[in-house]
């Protein structure tokens, strides 16, 4: 009769022919997934609050290339931080409210094109006039389309002197 001098040596075998295909099917899976690409995503854009440019208000400006941009943006352009025209479009909207902003929200709808610029502001009687302004960087994209919505409206603690 055969016998087996060395249990161990059969029992590592028998574990390293289970464990190898494991790992293996395991690796198969842990591959490079979308959430470690460096891909563009949408971005607000620092600019000057109170900027104004001649475009006009509460309209969507969609800008795609460095020479559109030194066009819109004329002497600010040189004072804003660079854009990757070829990895992002800018978008950038302005408008104003007549009394002081007592709260200012903005914010992208959507995560493909067509986009919708969103801009929210309660407002009191503290001023007069105010200017604002905002931009956001999006994924660069051929069929990028904006359009814009405003929202105003009077902060609930406030109220006209009589």
């Amino acid at each position: 009769m055969i016998c087996n001098l060395n249990p161990n040596k059969s029992m590592k075998k028998k574990l390293l022919t289970l464990i190898l295909p494991l790992m293996a099917f395991a690796c198969l899976f842990t591959a490079c997934s979308d959430d470690d690409d460096d891909s563009a995503r949408i971005v607000q854009y620092p600019v000057p609050e109170r900027m104004q440019l001649s475009v006009a208000d509460n309209e969507p400006v969609l800008v795609k290339t460095e020479a559109e941009f030194n066009d819109l943006f004329g002497t600010y352009a040189s004072q804003l931080p660079k854009v990757d025209f070829n990895k992002y479009d800018l978008l950038y909207g302005q408008g104003a409210s007549d009394h002081g902003i007592v709260s200012f929200e903005s914010w992208i709808d959507g995560d493909t094109p067509p986009y919708r610029l969103v801009v929210h502001i309660e407002q009191n009687y503290t001023h007069e006039y105010v200017r604002w302004a905002v931009a956001y960087l999006l994924p660069k994209n051929d069929n990028n389309q904006v359009t814009m919505a405003v929202s105003i409206e009077m902060a609930e603690e406030t109220a006209p002197n009589e």
